[in-house]
């Protein structure tokens, strides 16, 4: 069962200097769902957009960004709802009750000359505000050793942390009030190896035992190994396969998909590493047709001319490669070309 349905999802970062307008394709036409209690891993290049993606999902779209068209419907506990279309005062209350947000920077979530026990509190004062102090002290306290973390950070100051220990407060204080969906943008990033296992763990302890929906931004390839469920690869503002991980890391359908599983280091294993030739393209001026095609070593004269539609190749695994299917994106005319047997 679907808890989240992206449908036609296009948002710019629109951008006017000295005259010039620029339209930075951030996230394009994007459609796919994300199922209830499963992790949804983003993977691709920087600057593809993912943490774009994130935002819009979360409606924290502030200029230069805009969603020019799309929904972003949620579904559940029933709950029905566009949450690109609810006011302030809703989304105040749907944020961190419902859906909550793990930011990239476990530095920036915290105010640095306040200690971090008030930051809990405000957040459980917005939204229990009948709660007396005993109540969310409480909560507080039980969370955080459900949770591992001694009760000594409460009153630390952010900068009085390791940056590994932070970062799982970061994860207490956007748990705690037990959301259904939970959005992680690099949650392991900068944090060495030992570190980055107690993060996963603590994200794999949350999810098994609240059962609760995830959607996950890591460049770290072995993250999404260990921890999510399926994997959404995304490429200049697009989204070219989505496959359960076992699928994606074993057989790979997209070429991109393919470079990106293929330059990873394996034990043993001392030959050069191939990657994908040249450069991500700009999102402000992408190339027309397949966003891959000038990097791809099938483009055909069909990639230079039309964008490929993403199509279920098999049950659960969706790609947008013309190696695939004929079909392209809504708006285009449908033409014909042979598909790979």
């Amino acid at each position: 069962m679907s808890l989240l349905e992206i449908k036609d999802l296009s948002a710019y970062y629109i951008t006017h200097v000295f005259g010039v307008k620029r339209d930075v394709k951030a996230v394009d036409n994007l459609t796919f769902s994300v199922e209830e209690n499963e992790i949804l891993g983003l993977a691709g290049e920087s600057g593809c957009g993912k943490s774009t993606l994130l935002k819009v999902l979360l409606s924290m779209v502030k200029p230069p960004l805009k969603v020019l068209k799309g929904e972003v419907n949620y579904s559940y506990d029933s709950k029905n709802f566009n949450l690109l279309t609810l006011d302030e005062n809703r989304l105040r209350k749907v944020r961190w009750e419902d859906i909550s947000y793990i930011p990239q920077g476990s530095m920036s979530t915290f105010n640095p000359v306040r200690k971090i026990r008030k930051t809990f509190e405000d957040v459980i004062k917005t939204h229990k505000k009948n709660a007396d102090k005993e109540v969310y002290e409480k909560l507080m306290e039980e969370h955080l050793k459900y949770l591992g973390l001694p009760l000594e950070v409460l009153d630390s100051y952010p900068h009085q942390l390791s940056g590994g220990m932070r970062q799982r407060t970061t994860i207490a204080l956007a748990t705690i009030l037990e959301p259904k969906v939970i959005f992680a943008d690099e949650p392991t990033t900068a944090l060495d190896v030992v570190v980055q296992r107690g993060v996963i763990q603590m994200l794999k302890q949350l999810h098994r035992e609240h059962r609760n929906t995830m959607v996950m931004v890591t460049h770290d390839m072995a993250v999404h190994a260990n921890v999510v469920d399926r994997v959404a690869v995304m490429y200049a503002g697009k989204i070219v396969e989505i496959s359960k991980k076992e699928k994606l890391f074993t057989n790979p359908s997209h070429p991109y998909s393919n470079f990106l599983i293929n330059s990873l280091p394996k034990i043993g294993d001392r030959r050069q590493r191939a990657s994908a030739p040249g450069n991500p393209p700009s999102l402000a001026n992408p190339p027309e047709g397949c966003r891959f095609h000038p990097r791809c070593p099938y483009a055909k004269d069909i990639c230079k001319k039309h964008i490929p539609k993403l199509i279920e190749a098999e049950k659960g695994h969706y790609v947008a490669c013309f190696l695939f299917s004929d079909e392209v994106e809504e708006g285009e005319n449908v033409v014909q070309q042979t598909t790979r047997g």
